[in-house]
């Protein structure tokens, strides 16, 4: 299969994409994978795995893999699909047992929309894509048959997994737990807001890139209360989707126990989020759409960084280079811009994960 190739076919059926938004799909998510499968960002993938071996190396594919998703964020199916497309791999895929199954939709959407070529027979010979429970045996085959595992979800999820018997040179890449920040250096803006909105509402509190409070740098406490204020009269302005039910009673429990907290505490409408202004000392709330808006020192921000800290999303003013020092000393792994914090890249959590699907074959000329 040549990557080139499949890139032209993405390219293709994103221009179809455009003009449509399965069902088992939000806007949102749609729009995000539209944005993926820009052919810029594919070519990145597609570098980052076979380039730089040097001019006697050949990079070969180690063998099959077995990729596990996680039941909280369902939307990495359909983006582990277009990302492993540009190996040609063989695959096989566990779907998260307890949520939304994008990627079988995203097949279902495939099937039906993609013309005869190289993606849609990478897809009907070498994929197959199952849900089942973690305790279900077909965890332990594919365990035992794959050169390469990937897994996405808990950490007890992923040492379960390491734990089955396996080939021995095979290798593992997880994807465990993490936790986001959005830092603010000063007084966020108008645009700041509305993407911090955009950016929380792809996958609530379940993505490890989303944030899991938003921290605003050296400025009073009254900064807090009104960003936490006007996220919650913007949040419709962003966002025409009303919330489901469940996310509408969570959102209106948390903001009952957050007030009872402490925090000042602001709602949207049809309590389709809420917003709660505070400090570090207050006890968190626990809330699938829910943030809180917290003003500290730098130095504070820097002390209460998480141990499993993964992406940090910035706005407001430039980093200095100090602050820039200081970060790449913490546990975070990528410091983007706000608007970037759910960009699935070629490196993540610090793995070149596509190059390291390869291993390299030397010919000596």
């Amino acid at each position: 299969m040549s990557e080139p190739s499949i890139i032209d076919e993405w390219d293709r059926l994103r221009n179809q994409m455009i003009r449509t938004c399965p069902d088992a799909f939000s806007r949102q998510e749609w729009a995000y994978l539209l944005s993926f499968l820009d052919p810029d960002t594919l070519k990145l993938f597609h570098a980052s795995a076979l380039e730089g071996w040097g001019s006697d190396v050949t990079p070969r594919l180690r063998g099959s893999v077995a990729l596990w998703l996680p039941n909280n964020v369902s939307l990495l199916g359909p983006l582990m699909l277009i990302a492993l497309s540009l190996t040609g791999v063989t695959l096989r895929v566990k779907a998260g047992s307890r949520s939304e199954d994008l990627a079988a939709a995203f097949l279902d959407y495939l099937s039906e929309t993609l013309p005869a070529g190289a993606l849609r027979t990478w897809l009907q010979e070498k994929v197959t894509l199952q849900a089942f429970a973690s305790s279900d045996p077909r965890s332990a085959e594919m365990a035992a048959e794959a050169a390469v595992r990937i897994v996405f979800g808990s950490d007890p999820a992923g040492r379960a997994i390491e734990a089955l018997p396996h080939p021995l040179h095979s290798s593992q890449i997880n994807f465990t737990h993490r936790e986001s920040e959005a830092w603010c250096l000063g007084t966020p803006s108008e645009q700041d807001l509305d993407t911090l909105i955009q950016v929380l509402a792809i996958y609530g509190q379940a993505g490890c890139t989303s944030p899991s409070r938003l921290v605003l740098l050296d400025v009073p406490v009254r900064v807090a209360e009104a960003s936490a204020s006007a996220l919650a009269t913007r949040w419709f302005s962003m966002i025409s989707e009303a919330p489901a039910p469940h996310i509408a009673s969570n959102t209106m429990m948390a903001s009952q126990w957050a007030r009872a907290n402490g925090w000042s505490s602001h709602t949207a409408d049809s309590h389709a989020a809420i917003f709660a202004a505070g400090d570090f000392t207050l006890p968190f709330f626990a809330c699938d759409m829910g943030l809180p808006v917290i003003a500290a020192s730098t130095e504070e921000a820097l002390s209460r960084i998480p141990a499993k800290a993964q992406t940090l999303g910035c706005c407001g003013d430039s980093l200095s280079a100090e602050l820039r020092e200081q970060l790449l000393k913490s546990p975070f792994t990528r410091i983007v811009p706000l608007a970037q914090m759910h960009h699935f890249a070629p490196v993540w959590d610090g793995h070149a994960f596509l190059r390291e699907l390869y291993e390299g074959f030397t010919l000596a000329p």
